[in-house]
């Protein structure tokens, strides 16, 4: 195996090295990953996924074990369409916002799953290269996402809808104070660990980006993770009144994006944004009034 370069980048909680043209970000808690097979299987495999694979059903996320038969989340990543490719010559790849807001949110504290290692491989260089192949491996966690749940009819949402409504709202101010937008905040997004003393975790992080919380940028990124969440929850069968509980649980909202007290303000300018959701929202809307 290629040993790692001497220009890696060190952190406290992640490693960074250039393996066999791929960037590498990994975690010190499994840094022994980087000596092992498995290691060099990973990144094979992520070059072999390919979008004729994807076409014919091969799926993109699988689960696998780690040396010590730690579970683990696979991913990789390929574009959707081959011209997607000229975007990463002057933006962030999938895998690489993915793996950047993970080690972010971990090191802030915030409750993610936890991040294994995240790869991207560039040419022709690292930084300003065309994207050819990423993964991104997690922890594999005993936990089913809040949507699953919800169309089981288990916890959280058996004892208590609103008080878990509240708790999502909770998770949302504390990211957006952190200075961070999600950027897929829906229930499908968010994981629910009943053994854990903070039973939630976010993951699908790859359309998160850091804000500028003072600016119209950091507004418009609070708005659309609130805005996606109203949709799912609409979605999901939550009537008008458990969104309006959610959206005043939501801490940085009075006075920002509705009047202070008036949450109703904020659900009915979703109702009018430029977006395809905000007509199925509307729709939603006006059944509730019905």
């Amino acid at each position: 195996m290629q040993q790692p370069s001497n220009d890696s980048r060190e952190s406290s909680l992640f490693l960074t090295r250039r393996v066999r043209g791929f960037t590498v970000v990994v975690s010190r808690t499994y840094s022994r990953l980087l000596e092992s097979p498995k290691f060099e299987s990973l990144l094979a495999d992520a070059c072999r996924y390919s979008m004729e694979k994807r076409k014919n059903g091969v799926p993109s996320v699988v689960t696998d074990e780690l040396p010590g038969g730690v579970p683990v989340h696979v991913k990789y990543w390929q574009p959707r369409r081959e011209h997607h490719r000229l975007k990463t010559l002057w933006k962030p790849s999938r895998p690489e916002s993915a793996g950047v807001q993970h080690v972010d949110l971990t090191r802030k504290g915030l409750p993610v799953t936890e991040l294994i290692m995240y790869a991207y491989r560039k040419l022709p260089t690292p930084r300003w290269g065309l994207y050819l192949a990423g993964i991104t491996v997690t922890r594999l966690e005993d936990c089913e996402d809040l949507k699953v749940r919800l169309g089981n009819y288990r916890t959280p949402w058996k004892e208590n809808r609103t008080a878990t409504l509240r708790q999502l709202a909770g998770l949302l101010t504390e990211l957006h104070e952190q200075g961070y937008v999600h950027g897929d905040f829906m229930l499908k997004n968010v994981l629910y660990c009943p053994g854990r003393s903070f039973p939630l975790l976010l993951t699908d992080l790859e359309s998160g980006f850091r804000m500028r919380v003072k600016t119209e940028f950091g507004r418009k990124g609070r708005t659309r993770d609130l805005f996606r969440m109203v949709v799912s929850l609409a979605r999901n069968g939550f009537s008008r009144d458990e969104i309006i509980a959610f959206l005043r649980a939501y801490g940085p909202g009075e006075g920002v994006l509705w009047d202070a007290g008036k949450p109703e303000s904020g659900l009915d300018r979703f109702l009018t944004l430029p977006d395809r959701r905000a007509v199925e929202l509307a729709r939603w809307a006006k059944n509730q009034s019905a």
